[in-house]
């Protein structure tokens, strides 16, 4: 999920709210799902993290231009969900 699609969700989020008590979904309900939401984003965010955080250790432990490519990577990929917890901050 990219930071365009984490704000369209926040957008969506508090649209959902201030129309959902004609729906049948209370005000709870929708914060409730928007928590859980935020707490995944956090969690992926942390563990790619440490992924990345081993890549770079083996790399420091043992410099090579394979440990360097793979380090670069999960620096990469670590991007990703820490850029959508962004949007919560």
């Amino acid at each position: 999920m990219g930071i365009s699609r984490a704000l369209a969700l926040l957008g969506f989020s508090i649209l959902t709210l201030y129309s959902c008590s004609e729906r049948g979904i209370s005000k709870k309900d929708v914060v409730s799902n928007y928590a859980e939401i935020v707490a995944a984003s956090y969690e992926d965010s942390y563990q790619e993290a440490l992924e990345m955080q081993k890549a770079i250790n083996d790399f420091l432990e043992n410099p090579t231009e394979e440990g360097m490519e793979t380090a670069k990577m999960a620096w990469l990929a670590a991007r990703e969900p820490y850029g959508q917890t962004e949007v919560y901050r």
